[in-house]
C-alpha cells in the first residue's frame, strides 16, 4: 500500500545520478503548498532557527498564526504559495525535467502529526528539496528542524521505485535526531539543501555563525548544520569518492548557505559582501565571484537554480 497514492509510479524510469549542481537537471522533487501548518517560533527548534531575526513584524505574524493551517489563517498567502509552487513545477516540466511531486492536495494524518506527540510543529509540505540530497548515485538522507523531517516519507514510494529500477543506486541515512525539546540541534546536524556540490566530487558544506570568533567556540550557536554533522557526512560519502569541505558563512545574512551563495554557472558564483568568514576550497580559488546587493539577497535572489 502506497503512503501517498500514485507516488510510486512517479519514480519509474528515474535513477539517482548527480555529478554537480552545474550539470543538466533531468529530474527533481518539488514540494507543494497544499498542506502547510504555521510553525510556532517559540518552540526550541524554531527559536534556534529565528534567533537572529530582527523582523518584529514577521515574528508577530508567526506567533499570531502558530499551529494553524495556512489556508485557514492566511488564505491570501496560501493562494500565492500554491500559485508559485505550481508555477515552479510547471516550468521544470516545460523544460523537460521529470518532476516528482505530491499533487493529491493532502498528506496522511500520520505524517501531518509526525512530531506533535513531543510538542513539535506540524507538517510543511512546500519543502520538497528537504527530502534529501543526491550525490553521485547515492541518495543521502540528512536531518534538520522538525517541519522538514517527514518530507522524505511523502515521497518514499517514488524513491523505492527508483531504487528498484536502478541496481547501481545506493541509499544512506544520517542518524535521525531524537525528539528533544532540550536541545534544538542534537548531533549530528546537517540540513538538506546545504551541501553544495561542485565538479570532481567536491561537496561544500556551509556552517553559519554570527561572528568569526565563534568558529573555534563550539558553545556558540550554529546555523543549519554543525561540525559533528559535517564529519558524519564526510565519513558517509568518502567510500563513494566524495570529499566534504566546510566553509563558515555569516549567518546574519541567512540560515542556509544555499540562500547566500548563488550558483550561476560552472566557474561563476555570486555572494553579498562579507558573506564568508573562511576561504573557499583551493580548486574554487579561480572561480569568478560577482557581488550581490544585500537587499536583493534578502529578497531571495541567491536561493536559485543553476541555469
Amino acid at each position: 500500500m502506497e503512503y501517498v497514492e500514485g507516488m510510486r509510479e512517479q519514480g519509474e524510469g528515474v535513477r539517482f545520478h548527480h555529478e554537480s549542481d552545474f550539470a543538466p537537471l533531468k529530474a527533481c522533487i518539488v514540494g507543494n503548498a497544499d498542506t502547510i501548518w504555521m510553525p510556532d517560533p517559540d518552540t526550541p527548534e524554531l527559536a534556534n532557527l529565528f534567533k537572529d531575526s530582527t523582523d518584529d513584524e514577521f515574528m508577530a505574524y508567526l506567533r499570531k498564526h502558530a499551529g494553524k493551517e495556512l489556508k485557514d489563517s492566511d488564505p491570501e498567502m496560501a493562494e500565492k504559495l500554491v500559485m508559485e509552487s505550481d508555477a515552479l513545477a510547471a516550468t521544470y516540466r516545460e523544460h523537460g525535467v521529470k518532476v516528482i511531486r505530491n499533487e493529491s492536495g493532502s498528506v496522511p494524518d500520520e505524517l501531518a502529526n509526525w512530531h506533535t506527540g513531543w510538542g513539535g510543529p506540524k507538517f510543511v509540505s512546500i519543502f520538497g528539496q528537504s527530502c534529501g540530497e543526491v550525490l553521485g548515485n547515492t541518495f543521502v538522507n540528512l536531518w534538520e528542524v522538525s517541519p522538514v523531517r517527514g518530507m522524505e516519507l511523502q515521497h518514499r514510494d517514488a524513491l523505492l521505485e527508483i531504487m528498484a529500477g536502478d541496481p547501481d543506486s545506493t541509499w544512506v541515512s544520517m542518524p535521525p535526531p531524537p525528539p528533544s525539546v532540550a536541545n534544538p540541534t542534537p548531533d549530528p546536524f546537517v540540513s538538506p539543501g546545504d551541501p553544495r556540490s561542485f565538479p570532481n566530487k567536491l561537496c561544500l558544506l556551509g556552517i553559519g555563525v554570527t561572528d568569526p570568533s565563534h568558529i573555534d567556540d563550539r558553545s556558540k550557536p550554529r546555523s543549519s548544520g554543525n561540525e559533528v554533522g559535517a564529519e558524519v557526512l564526510r565519513r558517509m560519502m568518502a567510500p563513494f569518492g566524495w570529499r566534504v569541505e566546510v566553509v563558515y558563512f555569516n549567518s546574519s545574512y541567512t540560515y542556509h548557505i544555499d540562500a547566500l551563495m548563488m550558483e550561476i554557472g560552472e566557474g561563476l558564483i555570486g555572494l553579498p559582501p562579507n558573506a564568508l568568514w573562511t576561504d573557499l576550497p583551493g580548486e574554487l580559488a579561480d572561480w569568478e565571484i560577482i557581488e550581490i546587493d544585500p537587499e536583493e539577497q534578502k529578497l531571495g535572489v541567491c536561493n536559485s537554480v543553476v541555469l
